[in-house]
């Protein structure tokens, strides 16, 4: 007869394993792996070939500017060679129109001088009316102890009345130490002096000769109207230096 046993039955859980999956993980793995660098290689390059072109696009417009600026350069120095042969060859040109720029603004400085002169004729104040002495000049000539002398009398007024008179000129200064004043006979000139007539103005000039021994110091210039004994002006100017006579 059978006899009765009892079972202890276990539950048993069948897991069904796949033996491809593993591999199937380690397959995207390599290409994840594999994919993130060739990406960023991709990448790389791609930003690496803009920034190349950028880069040679500025390289092309670097030379061009240096190309525009040595054509610059070059047609500087042309240019700095041509005016140096010009300055070569019209040193002398230059030199003269040098000269001439000297004497017009000598000439122009001149006229503005005679300008404002010829103007202070026309207004005449409380003060300086009347007949007056601009100026006296004195230059030696190549005949030694002989001098020119310009001695310029203006009248400065409204009406302008004719003016005359006469121009006495003496030479004051000193011979063997000794004061001495030199009469216009003694210069060679009129003892009488010279005559005057203007309304404006007059340059009275002459020479006169100094005699061998006289150190001359002024010159002394006087105006007598006419039909007056009396100077109306009587000035001095010193004798230049440079023209003492010994």
């Amino acid at each position: 007869m059978p006899s009765n046993h009892s079972i202890n039955r276990e539950r048993v859980r069948v897991i069904r394993e796949n033996r491809w999956l593993p591999l199937w993980y380690a397959f995207g793995l390599a290409l994840v792996l594999i994919a993130i660098p060739a990406a960023t290689l991709y990448v790389t390059r791609l930003q690496l070939g803009e920034d190349y072109r950028l880069l040679q696009e500025q390289m092309e417009r670097v030379q061009e500017e240096q190309a525009s600026l040595q054509q610059r350069i070059d047609g500087l120095l042309q240019e700095r060679a041509d005016l140096e042969v010009a300055s070569q060859l019209d040193r002398a040109a230059l030199q003269q129109l040098r000269s001439r720029l000297v004497e017009w603004r000598e000439a122009n400085e001149l006229l503005e001088e005679q300008t404002q002169f010829y103007m202070s004729l026309m207004n005449p104040t409380a003060t300086n009316a009347g007949v007056f002495i601009e100026s006296i000049e004195i230059r030696a000539t190549s005949t030694p102890n002989r001098y020119d002398y310009d001695v310029l009398v203006a009248q400065r007024t409204l009406d302008h009345q004719g003016v005359t008179g006469r121009l006495v000129i003496n030479l004051i200064g000193r011979q063997n130490g000794s004061p001495l004043t030199l009469t216009s006979d003694t210069l060679g000139l009129d003892n009488n002096g010279q005559a005057l007539g203007f309304r404006y103005f007059q340059h009275l000039t002459g020479s006169l000769e100094v005699p061998a021994g006289f150190a001359a110091e002024q010159l002394r210039a006087r105006v007598y109207l006419a039909g007056n004994n009396t100077p109306l002006l009587d000035e001095t100017t010193a004798w230049p230096s440079s023209n003492t006579t010994n």
